[in-house]
């Protein structure tokens, strides 16, 4: 019979948009838990969680639209669509994606075609102003579980770390306290994902600027966007 720990761990990793294979390795990997493929469509089902929609071009045309007028519009069709499952719970599939694409955005994907993108601009006004944060999980699957952070400013590592798990809050708060001890003060301002993971570095960072009377103290000193967005080197 499935626990709740199970459930929770199949709603985390089918709502990051991972493949059913996908989540089938991680599962076993990470946790020791072994599923079919059909058992593992037979419990996502039950759960509610389901690859499966009835959205029309209407529907999804303007959130396209949206998208694209917010910054996104360098993303490809593979991107776009994971991002408008996750932010937005629509699921189309790629070939929708792209003739969506091509008709509100032909010009960048021809540039995407002969891949010759221009950067978005990123401006930071000094060292530890933003320091942005995240982990990486494609090789998760072999065992090496990556966190690390950036100065937005300078792009310099702050640290890169490669543990046996980052999705462990407190293994994640250590190398903030590392990086906070070895700088002796603490970044002006942090920006993280809505992860778990990040639950204690979130507190940390805003104990240690709480009493601070600058416009970016307190609660504002942390910044929680998709790692989609966050910036990397």
């Amino acid at each position: 019979m499935a626990s709740p720990a199970e459930d929770q761990l199949l709603r985390k990793y089918f709502q990051q948009g991972l493949s059913y294979i996908e989540i089938q390795m991680l599962m076993y990997l990470n946790h020791g838990i072994e599923l079919s493929y059909r058992t593992l469509k037979r419990r996502l089902r039950n759960l509610d969680l389901k690859k499966v929609g009835n959205w029309s071009l209407d529907e999804i045309i303007p959130v396209i639209q949206m998208e694209i007028k917010e910054g996104s519009k360098n993303l490809g069709c593979r991107s776009l669509s994971r991002r408008l499952f996750l932010k937005h719970g629509i699921f189309v599939g790629r070939n929708t994606t792209m003739c969506a694409l091509r008709i509100l955005d032909p010009e960048g994907v021809s540039l995407r075609s002969q891949h010759c993108l221009s950067r978005r601009q990123y401006y930071n006004q000094g060292p530890n102003f933003l320091v942005h944060i995240d982990g990486y999980d494609k090789l998760k699957p072999f065992g090496f579980c990556i966190h690390g952070a950036i100065c937005g400013f300078s792009r310099r590592i702050l640290w890169l770390r490669v543990a046996r798990t980052n999705n462990n809050p407190k293994v994640v708060a250590s190398y903030f306290l590392d990086y906070v001890e070895e700088i002796a003060g603490v970044p002006r301002c942090i920006r993280i994902d809505a992860g778990t993971e990040n639950g204690h570095i979130e507190d940390m960072q805003k104990a240690f600027r709480w009493n601070d009377d600058d416009a970016m103290a307190g609660d504002k000193s942390v910044i929680i966007g998709s790692s989609t967005s966050n910036q990397r080197m």
